[in-house]
């Protein structure tokens, strides 16, 4: 009667599951790469330098088109188009996407996502 188990009345413990391991890495061999996550593909947006003058530049809220630049340092004037453009993170920006339900039918467009600054 095969019920999993091995070793005598007083000392039963499990049998080892038939599995390969893999052989261990030695000590100085890189780890393999990680498989990156699934999202938005890195921005290829110009970083301004860390000294950068940001007197002259849009408020969080403000369109940027006109400044092309941003006062928060992390974030980066994103066109949504000729019109309007914002600050915001440049890995949040979907080209094609952002549509807005409750803008008015008229502001209802994609953005184009194109770094401005």
């Amino acid at each position: 009667d095969d019920d999993g188990l091995i070793g005598g009345d007083g000392g039963r413990r499990r049998r080892p599951l038939d599995r390969e391991t893999p052989a261990p890495r030695p000590w100085n061999t890189p780890a393999p790469e990680p498989t990156p996550a699934p999202g938005p593909a890195p921005h290829n947006c110009p970083e301004h330098p860390w000294d950068f003058d940001r007197s002259g530049c849009s408020n969080l809220l403000d369109n940027c088109v006109s400044s092309r630049c941003c006062r928060d340092s992390g974030r980066i004037c994103v066109e949504k188009n000729s019109e309007y453009a914002l600050c915001m993170y440049p890995d949040r920006c979907t080209p094609h996407g952002l549509v807005n339900p409750d803008d008015k039918p008229i502001w209802r467009t994609p953005w184009s996502c194109q770094c401005l600054g």
